[in-house]
């Protein structure tokens, strides 16, 4: 599974457990959901917060270059190439830090 669609998981599932908190909170039973409903919820909550813990922090970007090498290799050939151009573009307007 590409990054990508690792981190768009990521979001999903973040967003589907915040809602699952959300109804937790604001009481089931206002809702209209069964006791049984409301506990089969926690337990897909608990699932969901142990799946998240296997994907991608949505928060940031990893500065890994380990990491930044794994994503550019999952680019199509013509945005690596692109890529390419663009960082030695940049390599050769910034004065080096060395």
């Amino acid at each position: 599974m590409s990054y990508t669609t690792q981190r768009a998981l990521a979001v999903a599932v973040t967003v589907v457990l915040a809602m699952i908190g959300a109804i937790q909170l604001a009481n089931a039973d206002t809702l209209g959901l069964t006791p049984r409903l409301t506990a089969w919820l926690g337990i897909a909550s608990v699932g969901l917060g142990i799946l998240a813990g296997f994907l991608p922090n949505v928060r940031g970007r990893a500065t890994d270059p380990q990491f930044l090498a794994d994503r550019i290799s999952e680019l199509p050939a013509e945005d690596r190439r692109r890529l390419a151009s663009e960082m030695a573009d940049r390599a050769e307007q910034e004065p080096d830090h060395a």
